[in-house]
């Protein structure tokens, strides 16, 4: 081979002068440890890293790449390419669908009046860098027999009630031959024992009394938790395919991934528990038959679809389970917790709507399909009104906010439209404030922290709503200042665990609010009698109003 001779090559350079030596770059590291990431820390990349090693002995892991591939998606046979739909089509038409519509419009309306850009999209990540699924997975901890016990008691008493599937009785038996005959246990039944234990322990970690002087506790994303632990090891046990024990894991650690998971994440849990659906034929009559009545399939089946409805509800995604028999649907609201024959209406509501928004998203700004939907929902209200307003039955809590959840949904796309425009703004901001004053009652009304994602989302979208009315002059500043100051206060407790977004949502509030006038950045008093400094928000420097709101010992009616 000849030699180079090219005009940088040694031989050909030795005329020239030695240019002097450049001092040496300073020291980057490619890769952080988990903690460093969680924590946002600079991370030094020994192993262990001085950082952890500070923090009290914290594990210091490293993925094996920086940016790992992503794990191969499950969702590939639910793909709208598959079933007939156009997949470009339908993904950029998605991307608009939903409150992302009043998203993008208040983006624009921001960029046109400050000439800056904001981006209303909320940051999506694990509360805890081990939740990932190309994390490196957790060791299995050992924990005390009693520890264990406290769990499952933990979940009977406060978690149960959501999973008609499941009996006290079962539960219990499982951890009895976890203990004197591990061996005979399947693992299904392990991942279901551990998708148990992992609710248990964070339902302890939520359980404090929401009064108005005290926050949620904090759940530390640096260390070692055993629900993490328990969650990810449930989700490797769940294999393909699947079992009904197994299905009832999975409902079981979606609840969990939606209270502190990502979305990927989540959807990832999501597409294995509609995939194992699809194999057990649990979505037809004629298979779903053939299952004995102790494997409580319509139960574990209305779950599984209220699941895949109301996440792709939250996030735009189109849902997994697409060609479910209604009627199984029907047949399964009478099991108990939050199957409830109003609840089934509204998730067969919503599948309509979602399915119409993938395959047709100008449906949404069709005046006679919007109001045919409108009718469809006002229906319900009339057959299920005094459940839905009926603070009394877990169920008839949810019915409230999905219905009105779903009329933003059915009503945000047309929110800019010349003909739906006014009277969508006028039922967003009041379906908005709906979902805000329910919320506020369950931090003030109860002992548990509900600081699950969807919570989370909702807030978000309903401040976005009222603001978007604010904007259009639909609302006056008085009723947006007392919405806004429901948000802030609920992304104040909410930002104990969704720390990430919820202080991305303060600060895209703030300019928001600036932009429409304000001088002041939102402020939120934890005292006694939660002062929110709201109508500074929309008023000149020269103004300074604050809204004493005064605690209430019972909660308020809707």
């Amino acid at each position: 081979m000849p030699d180079d001779t090219s005009s940088c090559s040694p031989s050909t350079s030795t005329a020239q002068p030695t240019p002097a030596a450049a001092p040496p770059p300073a020291k980057r590291i490619s890769k952080a440890c988990e903690p460093c990431r969680a924590r946002r820390t600079r991370c030094d990349g020994d192993q262990p890293c001085k950082k952890c090693v500070a923090a009290g002995g914290l594990t210091c892991t490293y993925r094996t790449k920086a940016r790992p591939m992503r794990r191969p998606r499950l969702v590939r046979p639910f793909s709208l390419a598959q079933s007939g739909g156009s997949g470009a089509a339908d993904s950029d038409g998605v991307a608009l669908q939903g409150l992302r519509t009043i998203e993008a419009s208040l983006e624009r309306q921001y960029e046109e009046r400050t000439g800056t850009s904001i981006s209303l999209t909320l940051p999506d990540a694990d509360t805890h860098p081990a939740l990932a699924p190309d994390a490196p997975l957790p060791l299995l901890p050992t924990v005390a027999d009693s520890i264990l016990d406290a769990l499952c008691q933990t979940f009977v008493r406060e978690v149960l009630v959501f999973f008609p599937f499941l009996s006290s009785t079962r539960i219990h038996q499982l951890e009895q031959r976890r203990r004197d005959m591990p061996d005979t246990l399947t693992p299904e039944q392990r991942a279901l024992l551990y998708s148990v234990f992992a609710m248990g322990y964070l339902r302890q970690a939520s359980s404090v009394f929401a009064t108005d002087k005290a926050l949620p506790v904090p759940i530390d994303p640096t260390l070692a938790r055993l629900d993490v632990a328990y969650f990810r090891h449930a989700v490797e046990l769940v294999q393909l395919p699947a079992s009904p024990t197994a299905l009832e894991a999975l409902n079981i650690l979606m609840l969990y991934a939606l209270s502190t998971a990502s979305v990927e994440t989540t959807r990832s849990v999501l597409s294995k528990l509609c995939w194992g659906i699809h194999e057990l034929g649990l979505h037809k009559q004629t298979t779903a038959g053939a299952y004995p009545a102790e494997f409580s399939i319509s139960s574990t089946l209305f779950m599984s679809v209220w699941n895949d409805v109301y996440i792709a509800g939250l996030t735009g995604h189109p849902p997994f389970l697409r060609d479910v028999d209604t009627d199984l649907l029907s047949q399964s609201a009478e099991c108990g917790g939050i199957a409830a024959p109003g609840m089934a209406q509204l998730v067969l509501l919503e599948a309509d709507l979602l399915r119409e928004a993938h395959q047709n998203p100008a449906r949404l700004r069709d005046p006679a399909f919007v109001l045919a939907h409108d009718a469809k929902l006002f229906a319900f209200l009339k057959q299920y009104g005094s459940q839905t307003l009926d603070y009394t039955n877990m169920a008839n809590v949810f019915n409230q906010t999905h219905f009105h959840f779903q009329k933003l949904l059915l009503r945000a796309p047309s929110s800019t439209d010349a003909v739906l425009g006014p009277s969508s703004l006028a039922i967003l901001s009041r379906s908005a404030m709906h979902l805000l004053r329910h919320y506020e009652r369950v931090f003030l009304s109860t002992r548990v922290n509900n600081c699950v994602w969807p919570v989370l989302v909702r807030t978000v979208g309903a401040g976005h709503a009222v603001l978007q009315a604010l904007w259009h002059g639909d609302i006056v500043r008085i009723e947006a200042e007392e919405a806004m100051g429901k948000v802030m206060w609920l992304l104040d407790k909410l930002s104990t665990r969704w720390t990430v977004a919820a202080a991305a949502a303060c600060a895209n509030f703030t300019a928001l609010c600036t932009a429409l006038g304000a001088s002041r950045t939102l402020s939120l008093s934890r005292s006694k009698t939660r002062a929110v400094s709201c109508r500074s928000l929309f008023h000149h420097a020269d103004t300074s109003c604050t809204v004493s709101l005064p605690q209430r010992s019972t909660p308020r009616p809707a």
